[in-house]
């Protein structure tokens, strides 16, 4: 025993040793971390941050950072703590039973901790459709909403028991599929494709240490919807055949995507998994049509595996509908500063392909956008826009799937509150030509002494308390922005007006179903222009 304490203590003093030779002449060749982070840079000295504790802070940080071994010590660390307590240091990373990695956003979706509402959904789908029937219709383009597979999904069983699986609320992806088929949706369910397959298939369709579908599974997903595409537009588009199957121990890109970020000392032992190799028929008579896909991540093993070079007439991939593909492989091209228009336009089909992750963010905006291009009558939903930006905004959408677990209130409320705070705050006369008095209402209400007056004089008025709520509410409203709150009475007497008159409310009911707008949607549009018509005839 004393023998090993003297080699430990000698084994430290040559680390200490090494690590500054190793820092500074890089004397052994030491794997590089994985994963997305950026080390701390050198602060700069100055008197307020000594006199603060701030350059200490940032200098202990910094050199923590950059010591000799630094990533081999990490390794060590992680590996440890891997294997004896399946702990991982990789941010969202879940270890599941019988070793299987998850992520955890795909887990929560699946329990529908991300469900983001009935109303919500009822919209985005609504908006699909009028987009989906437009494009067709006028431009002959098939707009198609492909489901991506999920591993939780695929496989629950593995998932860890301190998820409450018996707790299952409905998810976006099965509320998705119920308004899809009310509303006569085109649409195609590869997580259903997926299921079906998963007791014949020869080998993984999900890789163990993986997130993304495997390239075996990708292939087969692939060639089922060209076979759609193929019968949807009634085209002979190029073969692809599996020429056969390539049976490996070690994973390939991106089938160890989940155990990278783990940044182990050693790979983890993988099971055999089979990657295609595929062919393509070279028929330059055949149809190849031009697709633009819309999506996340899981396109990048069709796109890598030339399926898009060889069977399309191009190769548009919107990645995230943020950034252009393969313009982005020169140079940064953004979706933002294209003509979105004319791009989709040149196009025979649009796939928008998204995983259960990403439901929440559904489209990544691509569907209003669209919307927003054929409908240019239509006055823009300012509310609905500042919940889009919550729905993308990763850091705010977690804090509130997080919040809604633990309160009364559902995601969707959640939600909405936020949404009308950052409405309010950012454009305060366009809230309240929105919202009118309820704003002063609500403040009203949440102070005791205010309320309180306010039950004092209902008495005395010999009203109810909501009826003077209300009069002091508008009030207020009149007195602090006399303009807005006469623009809002004037449209909320237009409402009355069309829903009073039949033939107005004809008018109405058929622009709706045109737009896939509900009635009161509609109302409220109608309601704008009679007040702006009323306006122009005035001047």
């Amino acid at each position: 025993m004393k023998k090993l304490k003297y080699q430990l203590f000698a084994l430290i003093l040559i680390l200490l040793f090494l690590s500054p030779l190793q820092k500074r002449y890089h004397i052994f060749s030491i794997k590089q971390l994985e994963g997305d982070f950026i080390l701390a840079s050198k602060p700069e000295f100055s008197k307020a941050g000594w006199f603060s504790g701030k350059f200490q802070d940032q200098l202990t940080n910094y050199l923590e950072q950059h010591i000799g071994f630094r990533n081999l010590l990490v390794r060590i660390n992680n590996q440890f703590d891997y294997s004896l307590f399946r702990k991982t240091h990789a941010e969202g990373i879940i270890v599941g039973k019988n070793d299987v990695l998850y992520e955890h956003d795909y887990i929560r979706a699946y329990l529908g901790n991300d469900f983001i509402g009935e109303r919500t959904w009822d919209k985005k789908m609504r908006r699909l459709k009028y987009v989906q029937n437009y494009l067709k219709k006028n431009k002959n383009i098939d707009l198609i909403l492909v489901l991506e597979p999920s591993k939780a999904r695929y496989e629950p069983e593995y998932i860890p028991d301190w998820y409450d699986l018996a707790g299952r609320t409905i998810s976006n992806y099965e509320f998705i599929l119920k308004k899809a088929d009310e509303l006569e949706i085109c649409y195609v369910d590869m997580n259903k494709y997926y299921r079906m397959m998963k007791d014949t298939a020869s080998y993984s369709m999900y890789p163990q240490y993986g997130v993304h579908w495997s390239n075996y599974g990708m292939a087969f997903v692939a060639d089922s919807l060209i076979k759609y595409l193929e019968d949807l537009r009634k085209i002979d588009m190029p073969e692809m055949y599996i020429d056969s199957l390539e049976i490996t121990k070690l994973p390939r890109p991106p089938d160890y995507d989940a155990g990278k970020p783990l940044n182990l000392l050693w790979e983890l032992p993988h099971k055999p998994m089979a990657y295609p190799v595929l062919s393509f028929e070279d028929n330059r008579s055949k149809d190849r049509p031009m697709v633009l896909m819309v999506g996340d991540s899981y396109y990048w093993n069709i796109y890598n595996a030339s399926i898009p070079e060889h069977l399309f007439s191009n190769m548009d991939y919107w990645y995230f509908n943020k950034l252009v593909y393969p313009a982005s492989w020169a140079d940064t091209v953004y979706v933002s500063t294209i003509n979105i228009q004319k791009e989709v336009e040149k196009q025979d089909i649009v796939l928008l392909m998204v995983t259960e992750r990403f439901l929440h963010k559904y489209d990544f905006g691509f569907v209003d956008n669209i919307f927003n291009i054929y409908s240019p009558s239509l006055k823009p939903d300012f509310l609905y826009n500042y919940e889009n930006k919550i729905r993308m905004n990763i850091e705010i959408f977690d804090r509130l799937a997080g919040k809604a677990n633990y309160s009364d209130n559902t995601l969707e409320k959640l939600i909405r509150s936020e949404a009308e705070y950052l409405f309010m705050t950012t454009d305060i006369e366009k809230y309240l030509e929105i919202i009118g008095p309820r704003y002063y209402k609500d403040i009203i209400a949440n102070d005791a002494t205010w309320a309180n007056a306010i039950v004092e004089k209902a008495k005395k008025k010999g009203i109810s308390f909501d009826e003077a709520l209300w009069q002091d509410s508008d009030y207020i409203f009149f007195t602090k922005y006399p303009e807005i709150h006469k623009k809002y009475h004037q449209l909320k007497q237009y409402e009355e007006i069309i829903r009073n008159d039949t033939t107005l409310m004809a008018v109405v009911s058929k622009k709706a179903k045109h737009y896939y707008l509900t009635l009161d949607e509609m109302i409220t549009q109608q309601a704008r222009i009679l007040y702006k018509k009323d306006r122009a005839s005035k001047k």
